[in-house]
């Protein structure tokens, strides 16, 4: 009769632990995207944490990726950008269950300021960029949304901006990504 209560509350255990996965919710926190060419070289800087959450407040786990990783990850042959560039099959999936995704965006912020060769071409740019990045964002818009881009009225190629954003999305619609993704991929 014991053993019937242990293996009952080791079911009971689990089943908690999954329904608490289920109702987490998953960030993608990009603290700093630093883009410059101050010295006439293309700097990137870049972090990215990815966080579980608990009903959107308790923290549970946290992963940092940065430069340094990405650039291991590169360089020790794990991670091949051509590969994935070249597979247009993934790509364009990949872009399809993006866009039929439920995720939200909490912040999005983007500073710094930008020039090119021609005044005529970065004011292009600058109208461009005003108006179609909260065209993309509006649906899936969830909090601030800061644009600070400024262009610059000089004849060189200057870049210098920054972007920071927040991204989350329910383990709810993570699974049912997977599960699209693999029925899509069994068919194929």
């Amino acid at each position: 009769m014991i053993l019937v209560f242990v293996i009952l509350g080791i079911i009971i255990f689990v089943c908690l632990i999954v329904f608490l996965f289920i109702l987490s919710t998953l960030k993608f926190e990009i603290e700093k995207l630093h883009i410059s060419n101050i010295e006439k070289k293309i700097k990137v800087d870049f972090i990215l944490d990815i966080a579980v959450y608990l009903f959107n407040k308790v923290k549970l786990a946290k992963i940092t990726i940065d430069n340094v990783k990405i650039n291991n990850l590169i360089t020790s042959g794990k991670l091949d950008i051509k590969k994935i560039k070249d597979n247009k099959a993934i790509n364009k999936n990949f872009f399809r269950v993006l866009k039929n995704s439920k995720f939200k965006i909490e912040i999005f912020r983007i500073e710094g300021y930008f020039s090119t060769f021609d005044n005529v071409l970065s004011s292009s740019i600058y109208a461009i960029i005003c108006a179609v990045i909260p065209i993309l964002i509006s649906k899936k818009m969830n909090g601030l949304y800061n644009n600070n881009l400024k262009f610059l009225n000089t004849n060189e190629n200057y870049i210098n901006v920054s972007l920071n954003c927040i991204f989350s999305v329910k383990m709810v619609n993570i699974i049912n990504m997977l599960h699209y993704y693999y029925e899509r991929k069994t068919e194929v």
